[in-house]
């Protein structure tokens, strides 16, 4: 099983404010390569919430 997570740059530009909203994080590790990603960009991570039903 080969998962890709992907941002369009054009999405996030410098200085942005960003909330990372997720239906399933399981190590935590996607939400640190979205950071990542983001920094990247130059914008800033300012918040992570999950939704579990």
């Amino acid at each position: 099983m080969v998962l890709e997570l992907r941002l369009q740059r054009a999405a996030v530009g410098r200085g942005d404010r960003v909330l990372l909203v997720d239906d399933w994080i399981e190590t935590g590790s996607q939400a640190s390569a979205v950071r990542s990603m983001i920094q990247q960009c130059r914008g800033h991570l300012v918040g992570c919430t999950v939704i579990v039903d």
